[in-house]
């Protein structure tokens, strides 16, 4: 007997993808079959699902983007979505679809709700996006990240909080480590309607940090682009190295999350980070002969 089948559907943004990547990891331990539904944006966001969950790129559009034409397309390309849905979900029959909100959403919540299959959608906000609340009171449960959630009437809310993936709980062990002389890492949490001011802002805000502090967290960004440790990109680069600590010790441990920096000015390690950052080749090469 094969095991249960998970269909996750979600698009749009890591805000959406992200839950439902934890969701996919926590199931497959379990021993269940995913399959992930969203459309070509999200599927971006799926590089760290685990391998074995397929992803699906379903039809689906906004009426949020795009001029008149494109508007007059998103029912029948919404139908189409739908269609294509219904048909795979009567032969797979999944065990329970799960919704994380955005608009590739629809096709796969909608085949749910026409073929009976059980249903449940996450909401990550405090108040209901368009296609969460469009859903909420047709399908079983209704699953909150932030407490207390603002629902339709007559639905009623699990508070479940927001899944967390495996890579940013390894972390949850970790210390602070103040700014130094050595590679660091910067962690910016924000998305959806807040993201702007973020990309505005955090980049200059890093810009302005002090010459050392700029420095490594270059570093740590160009070791993410060559994937290689930033320890050993330190050490080509004639850097220090951070504290021999480990989160598994109970002392600190730097943080391993990507940083969010400003590139393109400043002096030559400045420039060569910049350099390497911006040509592929150039970075191969550190990779591979391990000197610049």
């Amino acid at each position: 007997m094969s095991a249960p089948l998970l269909l996750i559907a979600a698009g749009g943004t890591g805000g959406h993808m992200f839950p439902a990547q934890a969701l996919a990891e926590a199931m497959i331990a379990r021993g269940w079959r995913v399959k992930l539904s969203t459309d070509a944006r999200g599927a971006r966001y799926a590089g760290g699902f685990p391998q074995a969950v397929q992803v699906v790129v379903s039809g689906s559009a906004t009426f949020a983007r795009g001029g008149v034409l494109a508007k007059l397309a998103v029912p029948f390309r919404i139908l189409g979505g739908v269609l294509g849905a219904t048909a795979r979900m009567v032969i797979e029959r999944p065990a329970v679809v799960v919704g994380f909100g955005g608009y590739p959403t629809i096709p796969a919540l909608s085949a749910a709700f026409l073929t009976r299959r059980p249903r449940m959608i996450h909401e990550q906000n405090g108040v209901l996006g368009r296609v969460n609340k469009l859903f909420a009171p047709r399908v079983h449960k209704v699953a909150c990240g932030t407490w207390p959630t603002t629902l339709p009437a007559g639905v009623v809310g699990e508070h479940t909080g927001n899944p967390v993936r495996a890579a940013v709980m390894e972390r949850a062990g970790a210390g602070y480590i103040a700014p130094g002389d050595y590679p660091m890492s910067v962690v910016v949490i924000g998305g959806s309607q807040g993201a702007r001011i973020l990309s505005d802002v955090v980049p200059e805000a890093v810009a302005r940090l002090p010459e050392g502090v700029y420095r490594e967290l270059l570093i740590d960004r160009l070791a993410l682009e060559v994937r290689m440790p930033a320890s050993r990109l330190a050490q080509l680069l004639g850097l220090g190295q951070p504290p021999a600590t480990t989160a598994a010790s109970g002392r600190p441990a730097r943080p391993a999350v990507a940083p969010t920096v400003s590139a393109g000015r400043g002096n030559l390690v400045r420039q060569a980070i910049t350099l390497l950052v911006q040509h592929p080749q150039a970075a191969r090469a550190v990779r591979d002969d391990g000197e610049l």
